[in-house]
């Protein structure tokens, strides 16, 4: 018995060592998306995965079935009352937007893993093995607490829901057409419904976020490392007076190489972010208002408290994924600037005069690029950043107003 604490002890601390599957940011991920349905690279090694996909999966497919049933119910019984109707219509919408999300992540499955195998590899560093390490430490430590707190939150919600309350029974108790089927089977249904619901909602909407996330900070991360490598060709001693233009070409097209690299890459994401920012922000438009309008007519209670909750997700979920658009493009601003001194620090020599030229038309370009290049956009219809975002509380601002007007 000794023995097996001991190695069970073991197994524990080496889960959540630094070397273990718990440090790395992926693993959680594929953690999430596993208790979202989809099998992913560390989870499928798991002798038992496959039934907690099958049990989201059944579970998410229920409360479809009961979402429907109840808003069935609510048109032809429940006309008068506004709250009721827009909450039981914006649930089987919610219901439409997690399934979207999951639809979204299995078509994209294959361009997120190629971003992902590259900022995991070394085909883009600084030189400077400590700085990269550290940069690398920091968005594994940043994507990792950021899933870690998804997964606590669904959790919290499972216990929440579980907890009797009137409000919450009216709300997602079952509709009547599932209450004749005697007590223990009816209390087996209504279990599936109310207490596992953020089991099966819950982790299709955070799926998205979390790789979206994930990847926006490694290649944040990345891009970091090649303001590093730029930074270090300052201040080498390779441009005095007796310069040799064949080191300064070969030094500075070693990074100009790892930055065409980097920017095929960011090419993939930027195609994937804006569309899986698509189902985001029109999904965000819908709900917050609603989320709102419905909270305020429910009271103070923990029902009401979750629905917050929900406004408060989607709101957060809108303004990281801006807020880390924009510190990529801060990042690129940096690498311009540095890319600016280097043009002013390269020595000009008659003899050099075409290399000068070249060298410097090339950098000019690199710096147009890095400049312009790094912003996203939303199937052309807006630039994501933090703008967008202010636009979208003032839409949902207009939805709230709206609901309040006509309920």
């Amino acid at each position: 018995m000794l023995a097996f604490f001991r190695c069970t002890f073991s197994e524990i601390r080496q889960f959540w060592s630094n070397e273990g599957p718990a440090e790395d940011c992926f693993w959680w991920l594929d953690f999430i998306l596993l208790l979202g349905g989809i099998k992913r690279t560390f989870t499928s090694q798991w002798k038992r995965g496959y039934l907690i996909r099958y049990f989201s999966n059944f579970v998410f497919a229920y409360q479809g079935f009961v979402f429907t049933l109840q808003v069935n119910h609510s048109l032809h019984h429940e006309q008068d009352d506004m709250a009721i109707l827009v909450f039981e219509l914006l649930k089987l919408f919610i219901f439409s937007v997690a399934g979207s999300k999951m639809i979204m992540h299995s078509l994209l499955l294959e361009p997120i893993l190629v971003v992902k195998n590259f900022i995991i590899s070394n085909s883009v560093h600084s030189g400077d093995k400590d700085n990269d390490e550290f940069e690398q430490r920091k968005f594994n430590l940043y994507a990792r607490t950021t899933m870690r707190l998804s997964i606590s939150l669904m959790f919290v919600n499972v216990v929440a829901f579980s907890i009797p309350n009137s409000i919450t029974e009216r709300a997602l108790g079952l509709p009547p057409q599932l209450q004749g089927f005697g007590p223990h089977i009816t209390n087996i249904l209504h279990c599936f419904a109310v207490s596992f619901m953020p089991f099966g909602i819950i982790p299709r909407f955070f799926t998205n976020f979390n790789t979206v996330l994930a990847l926006l900070l490694g290649m944040r991360a990345k891009l970091r490392m090649l303001t590093h490598r730029y930074r270090q060709l300052l201040v080498q001693p390779i441009f005095g007076e007796d310069c040799d233009w064949e080191i300064i070409s070969r030094e500075i097209r070693t990074v100009l190489d790892q930055q065409l690299e980097y920017w095929r890459f960011l090419n993939i994401l930027k195609d994937l972010v804006g569309k899986i920012f698509f189902v985001i922000h029109y999904s965000s438009i819908c709900t917050i208002g609603a989320f709102l309008f419905i909270a305020q007519h429910t009271g103070i209670n923990i029902f009401a408290a979750s629905l917050a909750s929900g406004a408060t997700f989607f709101l957060l979920e809108y303004y990281i994924l801006c807020s880390l658009v924009d510190t990529l493009q801060d990042e690129g601003d940096a690498i311009g600037d540095v890319i600016y001194e280097l043009c002013a620090k390269l020595p000009y020599r008659r003899e050099s005069h075409s290399e000068y030229v070249q060298m410097q038309s090339s950098l000019m370009i690199i710096w147009t690029n890095t400049k312009y290049g790094l912003s996203m956009n939303c199937f052309g219809v807006f630039e994501i950043s933090t703008l967008a975002f202010v636009e979208l509380a003032n839409t949902a601002y207009m939805v709230l107003t709206f609901l309040i007007s006509i309920g």
